[in-house]
C-alpha cells in the first residue's frame, strides 16, 4: 500500500503510510481537529513511496480511500446529531462542491460498488499503482476532519 500525504489549507503536508500487518478496511489514518470554524481544503497525494514490508503486487499500490469525517463546531453525545458528517467517497464533484471528493486526474481514480461489508456505504475509490502525485480534494466546513482508507499488507 502506498504512502500518501495530507494538507489542510496548503499548510505543510504530513505523510500517512497505509501499511499494516493485520487488514482494516476503514481505519482512521488522518486526523485534525483543531481547526477554526471555518471553511477548509483538504488535499491526499499520492506518493512515490511504499512501505518496503508490503507483499502486494497488484495494480493498486496507490492509495484506496472509503470516507471522510467532518466534524462541527458543537459536537454533542446525543445520537440524533453526533457533532459530525460521514463522506461517502462515492459523493463526487468535478467543481469544488463543498462535501463531495474532486479526484485528479478523474480517469486513473477507479470506483468500486457492492461490498457493504468491507467499506463504508459498500463503496471505495482506488488510484493505479505508479500513481505518484494524483490527488483529491474536498472543501469543507467544520472544525476537524478524519480521513479513513484500508490499512493492509497486500495492496
Amino acid at each position: 500500500m502506498a504512502i500518501f500525504s495530507v494538507s489542510i489549507d496548503g499548510e505543510d503536508a504530513q505523510e500517512v503510510d497505509a501499511y499494516a500487518a493485520v487488514t482494516d478496511t476503514q481505519k482512521k489514518l488522518y486526523e485534525s481537529k483543531t481547526l477554526s470554524d471555518g471553511e477548509h481544503v483538504a488535499h491526499i497525494t499520492v506518493l512515490e513511496k511504499r512501505n518496503s514490508s508490503s507483499t502486494g503486487t497488484g495494480s493498486t499500490y496507490g492509495v484506496q480511500f472509503v470516507y471522510a469525517k467532518v466534524f462541527g463546531k458543537n459536537q454533542t453525545e446525543e445520537p440524533e446529531f453526533p457533532g459530525y458528517t460521514d463522506i461517502d467517497d462515492a459523493v463526487v464533484t468535478t467543481s469544488g462542491e463543498a462535501f463531495k471528493f474532486q479526484y485528479e486526474p478523474a480517469n486513473v481514480w477507479h470506483a468500486e460498488a457492492g461490498y457493504p461489508a468491507l467499506f463504508f456505504n459498500g463503496t471505495d475509490h482506488y488510484s493505479d499503482k505508479n500513481s505518484s502525485g494524483d490527488f483529491y480534494t474536498m472543501n469543507f466546513t467544520g472544525t476537524g476532519i478524519e480521513i479513513r482508507l484500508p490499512q493492509s499488507h497486500w495492496l
